[in-house]
């Protein structure tokens, strides 16, 4: 049961950090939705790094939760993201999504890698 309210609670925070971000992050002249990508960054970054240090020192699970399922999961945006690039493409801006499609992924993967590898060189393999 504490792992579900640490949950509840870490998805609310990440919910309200990425709803600031999109606040203060303005679209570019572009019309790509930065904000979105950031958080995206930011989270990929950041679960690389938890899920290293979780195998390291095994916290409790409603930690580990709240952190990764919760925060984490509040913070980043997979159906945004999608319905973004939905956007761009219904206005045939067809490049655009897909360089912004692209983009998300592959820095996506080497920001979690990023995060991975500063957790390990920080606490070791």
């Amino acid at each position: 049961m504490l792992e579900f309210v640490a949950v509840f609670v870490g998805g609310g925070l990440g919910s309200i950090i990425r709803f600031g971000l999109s606040q203060f992050i303005p679209r570019g002249a572009d019309d790509i939705h930065w904000a979105t990508f950031a958080t995206n960054m930011v989270g990929a970054l950041l679960i690389g790094f938890l899920f290293h240090m979780a195998l390291k020192l095994e916290p409790h699970g409603a930690l580990k939760a709240g952190m990764m399922a919760g925060l984490l999961g509040g913070l980043t945006t997979f159906s945004t993201f999608s319905l973004e690039l939905l956007e761009l493409l219904r206005e045939e801006r067809v490049m655009q999504a897909f360089l912004y499609g692209l983009l998300s992924l592959v820095l996506g993967l080497v920001a979690c890698a990023s995060g991975w590898l500063l957790a390990r060189q920080m606490v070791g393999p």
